[in-house]
């Protein structure tokens, strides 16, 4: 099994791509990881142009985790629980997509095996792909009893 992070566009603020960095080689100690990112939708938006190209772009036999405003809110315990049990799910990948800035739309959410919510705060997108790195991480740690959590 593997995790895959999909989003659209580079992260273009060093500082936050350092930690995101940072972050992926201290996930890929516990599991392989990647990051994917597609190329970002033009205006005038069209949200299911893009949102074909990050589908197109994940694994088959993955389970689909899509950040959404909509999704289920989740403490970091219950994030780490809900790895766990995908590392027995069967899946080849996790698959975590961040969709683009006009937000997703109701044909991505139904691709999806879970909406998921890291915040009620608006965050920029960067800032959004940094958290989501974070907390897995955290709950990779959490899984494997690493202190780091404390």
């Amino acid at each position: 099994m593997k995790f895959c992070f999909i989003w659209p566009g580079k992260t273009r603020n060093p500082h936050i791509k350092a930690l995101i960095d940072d972050y992926q080689a201290r996930i890929s100690k516990y599991i392989k990881s990647e990051i994917i990112e597609t190329q970002a939708g033009k205006m005038p938006f069209k949200a299911n142009d893009e949102e074909k190209k990050i589908v197109a772009r994940t694994p088959s036999s993955s389970y689909i985790i899509l950040l959404d405003i909509k999704g289920k809110m989740l403490d970091s315990e219950k994030l780490a629980a809900k790895i766990e049990q995908l590392f027995t799910s069967g899946k080849d990948c996790v698959v975590f997509i961040i969709g683009g800035e006009q937000g997703s739309t109701k044909w991505l959410q139904e691709k999806s095996d879970m909406l998921l919510s890291l915040t009620q705060l608006t965050v920029t997108h960067e800032m959004a792909r940094l958290l989501l790195m974070e907390q897995v991480y955290r709950g990779l740690t959490i899984i494997n009893k690493h202190p780091y959590h404390k």
